[in-house]
């Protein structure tokens, strides 16, 4: 496979990813990773930022999809205000 092939199933991949993440119920509990494949950053930069989570115990943090949502907006509307 060509480089330019393997680009394009990379996109494909990622665009196939975000529409799933899209599709999810916003009640739905999703993992560090699973956040932080959404928001395209490492699960580390997860607590940095302050995304509300569920602290299940050692290292078992969960989040639930509307709170990163909710999180997102207003981080948004924040962000627009100080434009």
């Amino acid at each position: 496979m060509s480089a330019t092939g393997a680009l394009h199933g990379g996109v494909v991949a990622a665009v196939d990813a975000r529409q799933q993440r899209r599709d999810q119920p916003l009640d739905a509990v999703l993992t560090r990773e699973q956040v932080a494949e959404w928001l395209q950053v490492r699960p580390r930069q997860l607590d940095r930022l302050g995304i509300p989570c569920l602290d299940l115990g050692h290292k078992t943090k969960r989040y639930v999809a509307e709170d990163v949502q909710a999180w997102l907006e207003a981080q948004r509307r924040r962000y627009r205000r100080a434009a």
